[in-house]
């Protein structure tokens, strides 16, 4: 049986191993909202923000770790709208989870040009990634091309791929600050397939090559073969409590086109990766019509029950964060029983009461070390509060939310 709790899955002290659950017996599983959620945790009048001026939008998706007693928060930094952006660093202690200090900037700030496939115009959803078999935090990043398409949505080029970065600082505590340096070819991007077969199985490459275009033809033109339907997040790693996994194996969920998938490897964070299929479906957690799955996470709780959340960009703005729960971290289950969706036909949780339960992008879900299945929720969310889909936009700012998880068992 894999290595359930590992600080690769967990980032924090279990606080007592004992209260974990027989998972067999778990029927369905909620987060209760306790609190929070109304007032803005770090906003643009935070040390190290970014003025709400009109150009900047705040922050938005990443990862928080807690590392013996520190919370570590790379978001990131939007100083001029959806281009250019960075990865930064914050701390907070814990044991006061309001006090956050700005570290800096972990990536350079994206700087990509027209018709340069370099996957360096934009940086987004940095997540350190501990490696045990080199005992060293890496770095993946979203990375984007320009998009010179002015008719096109957004500034964003889309075509999606991860690049990787290697703390240069050794140590669990110490390094996972960085500083970070490209790792992978010079370029930071995993090794690209070089057949179809790879295409079809490896988890770094853009899956989403329009029908009737070959993915490997060198003379397809630039931008015309690339659409947003590439790679736009890769969650931090996990081991599955599955008995026939090697022990060895990492998971992680993606986002792709605003869908969901898992992806495993075998060798460590540097991989390769796969695709966790199910049933033959690339996709086998969540699709559009699931809501619109954005920034998926998983976090696994000292009961031994996973969790997953995310952020559903069709309902987030009248129900907030969407939610899932699985007994191995493999196969996920909702409030139907029959897999995961979103919206009246599964799970969507409020982190605040009306008129304040919008979410933008979640950022992580972290447990009290003192008081087991109690978590605080930090999230991004528009300081305008919007209650209607047309009212969406403006400045980004972090809020927090606390829960409790609440599991339904056999005999209840």
């Amino acid at each position: 049986m894999n290595q359930t709790f590992s600080p690769i899955v967990t980032f924090f002290a279990l606080a007592n191993l004992a209260l974990a659950v027989d998972v067999s017996k778990c029927t369905n599983a909620t987060l209760r909202y306790i609190s929070g959620g109304l007032n803005a945790t770090i906003d643009s009048h935070t040390p190290g923000m970014l003025p709400d001026d009109g150009v900047a939008i705040g922050i938005e998706d990443g990862a928080i770790y807690n590392i013996n007693g520190t919370l570590h928060m790379f978001p990131t930094e939007m100083h001029s709208g959806w281009v250019a952006t960075r990865v930064v660093h914050w701390t907070a202690p814990a044991d006061d989870r309001t006090n956050w200090t700005f570290v800096g900037g972990i990536t350079d700030y994206g700087h990509g040009k027209c018709g340069i496939d370099d996957h360096h115009a934009e940086h987004w959803s940095g997540a350190p990634q501990w490696n045990d078999l080199d005992e060293n935090w890496y770095l993946t990043v979203v990375g984007y091309n320009m998009n010179c398409d002015k008719n096109g949505r957004s500034a964003s080029g889309g075509d999606g791929r991860i690049l990787l970065y290697k703390s240069t600082t050794p140590g669990y505590k110490e390094g996972i600050g960085g500083p970070y340096v490209i790792d992978i070819e010079g370029e930071g991007l995993l090794p690209r397939p070089t057949s179809l077969e790879e295409f079809n199985e490896n988890a770094f490459e853009d899956w989403g090559v329009p029908e009737g275009l070959d993915p490997f033809d060198p003379d397809e033109p630039f931008p015309e073969r690339i659409i947003e339907n590439g790679i736009c997040s890769f969650a931090p790693v996990y081991k599955s409590a599955l008995a026939n996994d090697p022990d060895d194996r990492l998971y992680t969920v993606y986002g792709t086109g605003w869908d969901i998938g898992a992806a495993y490897s075998d060798d460590g964070v540097r991989g390769s990766w796969y695709r966790k299929n199910k049933d033959g479906n690339h996709l086998p957690i969540g699709d559009w019509g699931d809501g619109g799955p954005e920034n998926p996470q998983v976090t696994l709780t000292s009961s031994g029950i996973y969790v997953m959340w995310w952020a559903a960009n069709l309902l987030q703005v009248e129900h907030g964060l969407a939610f899932a729960w699985s007994k191995d971290g493999v196969n996920w289950e909702d409030a139907t029983g029959d897999g995961v969706h979103t919206g009246s036909a599964g799970y969507m949780l409020e982190v605040a009461p009306y008129p304040y339960q919008a979410l933008r992008t979640p950022l992580g879900l972290v447990e009290h070390t003192d008081k087991p299945n109690f978590f605080t929720l930090f999230y991004t969310a528009f300081d305008s509060r919007p209650t209607k889909p047309d009212d969406i936009g403006g400045y980004a700012s972090l809020f927090q939310t606390e829960f409790e998880l609440v599991l339904t068992m056999e005999d209840e």
